[in-house]
């Protein structure tokens, strides 16, 4: 069984960022979808869940500060 969530772009910068912060990852965007849909799921407490971070997120610099100039 597959399960599908739709993120928005706005979303996946955010998760990525956030990331950053509390992990000093900088992950590429292809994972930041991934980390984005776990904000939209619900899970126990007591959980583990696990993501795995391909790529390398300073390929991805430029969308990232284009991102953020648009936030100033």
């Amino acid at each position: 069984m597959a399960l599908y969530i739709a993120v928005y772009d706005e979303e996946v910068v955010n998760a990525a960022l956030k990331l950053t912060r509390l992990e000093g990852i900088i992950p590429a965007l292809e994972s930041a979808h991934a980390i984005a849909a776990l904000e939209k799921l619900h899970f126990k407490e007591s959980g583990i869940v696990v993501v795995n971070l391909s790529g390398r997120g300073d390929k991805d610099m430029e969308t990232y500060k284009i991102h953020l100039e648009k936030d100033e």
